[in-house]
C-alpha cells in the first residue's frame, strides 16, 4: 500500500533508528520533514538542536516519529535530559498543535528504551539515560490521555539492544560489557534499526492503540 498524500515528521533522521524509519516511510511514498542535529550541508534533513529549539512544522502530520537521542555514558545529566526529554517535547508539542488546529487526526510514535521504563542494566552507569527515558514513558502515557479527544494517538517503542552508532560506542569502550548486553537477547541475531522501524509502522497502523509502551527487545526482559 502506498500513501502519496501522507505527511510524516521524523527526528533523528540522519542515522540509526531514525534513518531506518525514514527509509521505510520513503518506501510508502510519504512526504517527509526530517530533523537532525547532524544533518550534512545540502541534505534534505533540517539541521536543528531539538534540545533547545522547536521545529516549525510544515503541515499537520499524519505520523510523527521521535527518534533522536543520546546515550548517558560520560555525559552530564543536564545534557541527557535536555536532549532525551525536552527534545521529545519540542517535537511532539508543535505537531500536536498543528493536528489540533486543523482537526487532523494523527499518530505519534516516540522511541524510548527498555532501560528506565522497563529494566535497569548492570554495569552501564547510565542513571541519567534511564531517568530521561522513564520520564519520556510517563510523558507519553499522560499526553495520550490529554489528546485522545482529538483522535490523536501517542505510543512509545522501547527497544532493547539495537546495533546503532550509539551502541557502537559501548562496543569500542567496553567489548565485554557489550557482549553481555547483547547476549541477553533470547532470539538469534542482533536487533537492527529496521526491526524497530517495522515496529513503528505496526504501531502506527493500530488505530485503537494509544498510551502504550511496546517492547522490542529480542526477549531480553522476559528472563
Amino acid at each position: 500500500m502506498v500513501w502519496p498524500d501522507k505527511f510524516a515528521v521524523v527526528s533523528g533522521a540522519a542515522s540509526g533508528i531514525g534513518r531506518a524509519c525514514t527509509e521505510r516511510l520513503q518506501d510508502f511514498n510519504y512526504m517527509l520533514q526530517l530533523l537532525d542535529l547532524n544533518a550534512i550541508e545540502g541534505s534534505v534533513i533540517e539541521k536543528i538542536d531539538l534540545s533547545k529549539t522547536r521545529p516549525v512544522i510544515k503541515r499537520a502530520p499524519d505520523l510523527v516519529v521521535v527518534s533522536h537521542g543520546i546515550g548517558g555514558r560520560g555525559r552530564g545529566w543536564e545534557e541527557v535530559i535536555a536532549t532525551n526529554l525536552y527534545g521529545v517535547r519540542n517535537v511532539v508539542e508543535p505537531c500536536i498543535e498543528a493536528m489540533v488546529a486543523r482537526k487532523h487526526p494523527g499518530c505519534i510514535v516516540v522511541i524510548a528504551s527498555m532501560t528506565g521504563p522497563i529494566v535497569g542494566n548492570r554495569g552501564m552507569n547510565v542513571s541519567n539515560y534511564a531517568a530521561s527515558k522513564g520520564a519520556v514513558a510517563g510523558y507519553v502515557r499522560q499526553r495520550a490521555v490529554e489528546v485522545a479527544p482529538y483522535d490523536i494517538r501517542i505510543n512509545a517503542i522501547c527497544p532493547g539492544p539495537v546495533v546503532t552508532p550509539m551502541t557502537q560506542r559501548l562496543k569500542n569502550e567496553n567489548p565485554d560489557l557489550y557482549k553481555e548486553f547483547f547476549g541477553r537477547c533470547l532470539l538469534p541475531g542482533s536487533i537492527g534499526p529496521f526491526d524497530v522501524a517495522d515496529a513503528v509502522l505496526a504501531v502506527a497502523g493500530m488505530r485503537k492503540m494509544t498510551g502504550q509502551l511496546v517492547v522490542v527487545d529480542g526477549g531480553y526482559t522476559i528472563w
